[in-house]
């Protein structure tokens, strides 16, 4: 039996709709299957406006079956000087520093 060359991941996130790269591409967002991915182990990066960016490797990846991961992303938004920004509760702010 061949070993083989390729696999596909499964990616999940909570929250979803997040951006998900590979070697710098975009791939689109989660939830999202991804296909020819060389078998072994592979980093994704997930990027998400309000939300911490997130660089997690899947390993085991080769055969039929994909490798399923969700990745749970951190919620944020720091202030930025002399603009509005909203809270986690949605509360509206005027920032200066």
């Amino acid at each position: 039996m061949a070993i083989p060359d390729t696999g596909s991941v499964q990616i999940d996130s909570e929250p979803g709709g997040a951006s998900v790269f590979y070697g710098g591409a975009f791939l689109g967002n989660t939830p999202l299957k991804v296909s020819n991915i060389p078998a072994g182990q592979a980093d994704f990066t997930l990027k998400r406006n309000r939300y911490r960016e997130k660089t997690i490797a899947v390993s085991g990846i080769g055969g039929d079956d994909p490798v399923s991961v969700k990745v749970e992303l951190r919620f944020f938004n720091p202030p930025v000087s002399g603009m509005e920004w909203k809270n986690s509760q949605d509360m509206l702010f005027d920032w200066v520093d």
